[in-house]
């Protein structure tokens, strides 16, 4: 027994430096870890791999403008407007995005299809960043 068996570990920065060793050393003993890194995760997740232990994706999403029913602050109504006609004007898909996008994305990245899809920040944002 380990003495962080039945814990789960969050680690940013995990590819290299101080983040691989917690993140190695947690598994170790023990820890299942969720790690996340910018940078290429393929040796660390070998080494939690050969340890026992399970080697989760970790992907974020980077949402643009989505329109939710969350109250606007900080602008008039006809403001708002405004903003919203001219982010949408600067969007190639000509839209706003919808709760219903961001969360049909995590649908996806939480499921078996996108099982081999890690390390990624994906933008979705109707094309604006592309």
């Amino acid at each position: 027994m380990g003495k962080l068996d039945q814990r789960v570990a969050v680690i940013t920065g995990g590819a290299r430096g101080i983040g691989r060793e917690i993140a190695v050393s947690f598994a170790r003993e023990g820890a299942r870890c969720v790690v996340g890194d910018l940078l290429d995760m393929g040796a660390v997740s070998e080494e939690i791999k050969s340890l026992g232990q399970d080697v989760l994706t970790v992907n974020a999403i980077a949402p643009g403008l989505v329109l939710t029913d969350f109250p606007q602050t900080g602008r008039s109504p006809e403001a708002f407007k405004v903003f919203v006609d001219e982010e949408i004007k600067k969007t190639p898909l000509g839209r706003a995005g919808t709760v219903q996008d961001v969360a049909k994305l995590a649908l996806f990245l939480a499921s078996d299809e996108a099982s081999f899809l890690t390390g990624q920040i994906i933008a979705l944002d109707g094309g604006r960043s592309s």
